[in-house]
Formats: structure tokens, sequence, C-alpha cells
């Protein structure tokens, strides 16, 4: 008989034949994700795990505590999860694709245009990459996908009175990074495209965010060098939704935070 080769995707043994392969469009573009995810990992972080993520600001203290300090080594994403950060991934390079086109198209030699920009913060161990910057304007941009139920949360005609503020945050490390070493002031603007229908709306951001990321960033190196902090709603987790198996790579190990009912739940 000949060999047999066992391909794994998406945490499934598939058996192969020397003849025979099954090919299933689902099962190759999950394996692909999977691919594309680790790729990015391996080209951004690995080996620079000490750093705390720009992204994470304003999130659990625990999560930065488990992935920073003890180096857990995080649960793999579920395929729902790998879906989604795809599309936003690809909404993302589209944004950072028109910018270029658009300079290039017109000829604007002074835009003073950054995209994907790394940022390495030593004072606070924060590294990161952020998404726009036209310093012609002086506007940092960082784009978000949402669904319409957050969209509606925020431009409906009764917004949230009190929304989250980690991508305010998000913005304000890397405005902090942006005016140290560029001595220049920037506005700060998330842009929300949303995913169910693809309106984009443009949320500019109190400068104040400048100052919270400080503090919030000041916070985390204090309280995770002195232990794992304990589960204690708006600071870890900072929101209660945090606390979920789709959004926690920490989970398990957490030993479900707010809410270990969902220990036994499983994700697709």
């Amino acid at each position: 008989m000949p060999d047999e080769t066992v391909l794994v995707i998406a945490g499934e043994d598939y058996s192969i034949g020397a003849k025979e392969m099954k090919l299933d469009l689902i099962d190759m573009y999950t394996d692909y994700l999977h691919d594309v995810n680790k790729q990015k990992v391996d080209d951004r972080y690995t080996g620079r795990e000490e750093w705390f993520h720009a992204s994470g600001a304003g999130m659990c203290l625990r999560k930065h505590r488990f992935a920073h300090i003890d180096m857990i080594e995080s649960a793999p994403k579920s395929d729902k999860s790998m879906r989604l950060l795809r599309l936003g991934e690809l909404v993302h390079d589209d944004f950072e694709k028109a910018v270029h086109h658009f300079v290039d198209k017109y000829n604007i030699e002074d835009a003073e245009l950054l995209t994907e920009q790394e940022i390495k913060i030593p004072e606070w161990n924060v590294r990161g990459f952020f998404d726009v910057v036209i310093g012609s304007t002086g506007i940092l941009y960082d784009i978000k996908t949402a669904n319409s139920f957050k969209f509606k949360k925020l431009f409906g005609r009764s917004p949230d009175p009190n929304p989250a503020n980690n991508y305010e945050l998000q913005l304000g490390t890397y405005a902090y990074w942006y005016e140290k070493e560029y001595d220049k002031r920037l506005r700060m603007a998330l842009v929300y495209y949303n995913k169910d229908n693809s309106q984009i709306r443009e949320l500019f951001v109190n400068r104040n965010c400048i100052r919270l990321a400080s503090e919030y960033w000041k916070m985390v190196n204090e309280q995770v060098t002195m232990g794992v902090p304990p589960v204690h709603l708006g600071t870890s987790p900072a929101y209660s939704w945090e606390c979920n198996p789709e959004y926690c790579q920490y989970f398990k190990h957490c030993g479900g935070g707010l809410k270990p009912e969902l220990l036994k739940r499983k994700t697709k």
C-alpha cells in the first residue's frame, strides 16, 4: 500500500492517500486564514513577546500579564474569529492602498504620509502599528470594522453616552509616540466601516485620550509586574464582554474570569 499522509486543517485530521485528496473549499479557506495569521504573528510579534501591544490599550490587565509577563501560549483562535479578523484586515488594506493611490495619482508631494508604521514606547514597554497618519493635515486615523449594532450605538439617534474607550486609548498611544517623534500636534479620528451595509463614518477623538493612555500604561506596568491582578470588573477585565472564549485567548487559563460557566462552551 502507498504511504498515507495526514493533513491537519483547522484542528481536524484528514487522511490523504497517494492518489486521492478531499478538497473542500471551506476547509481550504480556513487553512489559508490560519496560515496567514501565523505568518503575521511571526513577522510582527515572535521574539518580541515581552512588549505590551498598543492594540491592547484599555483592556484586561490579566491578559497583559499572561501574554507579556508570564508569556503563556495563547489558545488558537476559532475559525469564526479568524474570518472576522480577516475581514478587518482586508478593509484596513484597502484604506491604506487608497491613500497611497490618491497621493500618487494626484502627485501630492507634501502629504507626509505614514501607513502601518511601527511604534515603540520604551518607557511604557509598548509596541504597535498605527494605520494612517497624513502629516500635512495633522490627522492620525485608526480604522475599525463594526457590525450594525455597534454602528447604531455610535451614530444612531440616541448614541451610547458611555461607550467603551479602548479604541480612544489606542489612538492616544499612537499619538503620544508620533508627537514625541515628530514634535507635531495631531488630531485623531476613528474611521468605522459597517461590515453589514458598508457605511463609513468618521469620529474625531478628544486629545484628552493621550493623557488617559499615559495613565493606563503606567497602571499596567505597575500592577502586572506585582503578580496576576485579581478578577475585578473595570480593570481585569475592563469590560464584561472580554470574558468570552471568542475574544480572549487566555480565557481557559484565566479560569473564565467573570464567566466561568462559559468554559464548557465550544466555538467553531
